[in-house]
């Protein structure tokens, strides 16, 4: 803000990205502006998380905790989460057998730390079916194979409780229709 004037914004979070020079940025719709913004790091004050009701004050924790997809192939692994993870909930339980197969993918991109970072944000991170849908839409900029392994990894996942209902089914076809 011009003058160094602070201001309260409330940002629905699209992604953390790190440009060239190694900065992170928090990129995501503004209300306050009405319109897409990123906002530098080390710009930010203090981050509460209005879902949860917690409080960064230092915002590197909410960086650290957020921005760890932080290539292409992660970002590719981000959209997996978060359709798998949707429709893992859609029977309304999210159940060891489901997260195990989560787990495994996660454990094909990445290991160590990052795997147990990235497993946390799958367990806990909700998302909601406009979300779901736009997550579904990005699967026609990956390649065939990518799109089918997680088709294949769905039909798994909504299928290993023995019986599919008909909103998994739904979103299952939803789903298959992208390939």
């Amino acid at each position: 803000m011009p003058g160094g004037a602070r201001t309260n914004r409330r940002v629905l979070v699209h992604k953390i990205l790190r440009s060239d020079d190694g900065r992170r940025y928090l990129c995501g719709y503004c209300a306050l502006r009405a319109r897409y913004r990123n906002f530098r790091e080390d710009r930010i004050e203090e981050i509460i998380e209005l879902e949860t009701g917690t409080v960064y004050s230092q915002p590197a924790d909410f960086f650290n905790r957020y921005g760890i997809f932080d290539s292409s192939a992660l970002e590719q692994l981000q959209v997996f989460i978060h359709i798998l993870g949707y429709l893992a909930r859609t029977d309304h339980s999210f159940d060891v057998v489901e997260q195990r197969i989560i787990s495994l993918i996660i454990g094909q991109y990445c290991g160590g730390r990052q795997k147990e970072l990235i497993e946390e944000y799958a367990f806990t991170h909700k998302v909601n079916r406009k979300d779901y849908l736009n997550e579904v839409a990005k699967l026609a900029y990956m390649d065939d194979s990518v799109v089918e392994f997680l088709i294949k990894k769905a039909e798994e996942l909504i299928g290993v409780d023995g019986k599919i209902t008909g909103t998994e089914q739904e979103l299952f076809d939803i789903l298959r229709e992208n390939l």
